[in-house]
């Protein structure tokens, strides 16, 4: 099994887009240790164009996105993983589906950091 693993990162698309979401994620907690300081009141959390801020909580609810990008990751390597004999296709679609759903969640804590300040 471990052998298979590492054959299956031996692909260049599978190694890149999985260093890509694993740098982004890493961004996104960096940017929420260095800009997010710990406080009593509340932050906002979601913003939409439509209503403005919808979302309102403590600070340390914006460590979710940073874990939920994290939880996407794992959850589609390993679905990737599982189905590259079957499909090699949907494999690659899944590991950069994955990468572009963790660069969008870095401009998510981008621009709610940018709100907050």
């Amino acid at each position: 099994m471990l052998r298979e693993f590492r054959f299956f990162f031996k692909n260049a698309i599978v190694k890149y887009s999985v260093a890509g979401a694993i740098l982004f994620t890493a961004a996104q907690v960096i940017i929420l240790i260095v800009k997010i300081k710990p406080a009593g009141e509340p932050i906002f959390l979601h913003y939409t164009s439509y209503l403005g801020v919808d979302f309102v909580g403590m600070w340390y609810l914006m460590f979710l996105t940073p874990f939920a990008s994290l939880l996407f990751t794992v959850v589609n390597i390993t679905l990737a993983f599982r189905i590259r004999g079957k499909d090699q296709l949907l494999a690659y679609f899944l590991t950069i589906g994955n990468a572009l759903i963790s660069a969008l969640l870095l401009v998510y804590v981008i621009l709610i950091v940018r709100l907050n300040a």
